[in-house]
């Protein structure tokens, strides 16, 4: 089984370790977040992996309740499918009543009045410390689908103001319009900023390991990092190649198999060499990729796009 799947978000995550302790200290301190980045920059699987931290770390002295809310799915047109889906997603296993329809009065008000009933339910199944982590991803798609900021202003009343905010977290990713939120004077300045960015060298090699047990040549593993950037998606996306060509190389084989998938072929055709030999070339003919480095606001395709292949001869 292929272990690389750079289109199903969480599939082997690497690193960012620091950074998601940060964010579980962030917690426990009363802390919320705004995760940015490009597309295709690993927002959503750090969101998957804080899910499973909380939920395998546990998160002292709260009962910590992960709610993934993906926003693309939900599309609120109102403060009412807004509220009412995090409302759906607190009441998970409590087997209560739903919330369907609008109240005569502001959805908001109404949530806090439902949070009220449901409280000592909480705490009978969760204990009193019980914490709903909200981890929102692409909530800046939702202002083009909002009447106006009543949500985003209600969202930020319910983490610093409301009687409820000793209970709930949220981490809410974005990318470019997610400045129009969090931004000086904008209705979600209260949350702390958290950046994507490229991986280690360390990270790579940890990422390269789940499919290649044994490790890369030396050679093949700098093509790969100098052909990548180190872009968690572009480096998973060559893997994922990889992993399915023929005689895949390894630091005991002496040369690349001469062989190539054809999708591999295909993904290379800009060079016109198959990429085991592009990447693991001998020293007499390297490759040289001189990729524009993938910063934490950029994509894949704009690292790809900025890639540029010449074969040099190697100094003595």
């Amino acid at each position: 089984m292929n272990p690389y799947n750079c289109s199903d978000p969480g599939r082997s995550f690497v690193g960012y370790e620091a950074e998601r302790q940060e964010v579980l200290r962030g917690f426990v301190n009363g802390k919320s977040y705004a995760l940015l980045g490009g597309r295709r920059c690993g927002k959503t699987s750090l969101l998957m992996r804080l899910r499973e931290d909380l939920q395998q770390r546990g998160l002292k002295p709260f009962q910590a309740l992960p709610r993934f809310l993906d926003i693309q799915s939900l599309v609120p047109r109102s403060p009412f499918d807004f509220f009412s889906r995090i409302h759906t997603l607190v009441t998970e296993g409590l087997g209560t009543p739903a919330w369907e329809s609008p109240p005569p009065r502001q959805a908001y008000q109404e949530f806090l009045n439902r949070l009220d009933e449901l409280h000592p339910l909480m705490e009978r199944a969760h204990g009193a410390r019980w914490l709903v982590v909200l981890l929102i991803d692409e909530l800046d798609a939702a202002p083009k689908h909002l009447p106006d900021s009543e949500c985003f202003e209600n969202l930020r009343n319910l983490l610093m103001e409301s009687r409820f905010k000793p209970y709930f977290r949220v981490v809410a990713s974005g990318c470019s319009e997610m400045g129009k939120l969090i931004g000086t004077g904008s209705p979600l300045n209260n949350l702390a900023k958290l950046y994507t960015r490229v991986l280690t060298v360390e990270e790579s090699r940890e990422l390269a390991g789940k499919g290649f047990l044994e490790g890369l040549r030396q050679d093949t593993e700098e093509e790969l990092l100098r052909h990548t950037g180190r872009h968690a998606y572009a480096l998973q996306g060559l893997l994922e190649k990889l992993h399915e060509a023929p005689r895949p190389p390894h630091r005991r084989e002496s040369r690349p198999s001469p062989r190539c998938s054809p999708a591999i072929t295909a993904m290379t055709s800009r060079c016109g060499t198959p990429m085991w030999a592009t990447l693991a070339a001998p020293a007499t003919r390297r490759w040289q990729a001189r990729p524009r480095r993938a910063s934490p606001g950029s994509s894949f395709a704009s690292a790809w796009r900025g890639a540029s292949l010449s074969p040099t001869a190697s100094s003595p």
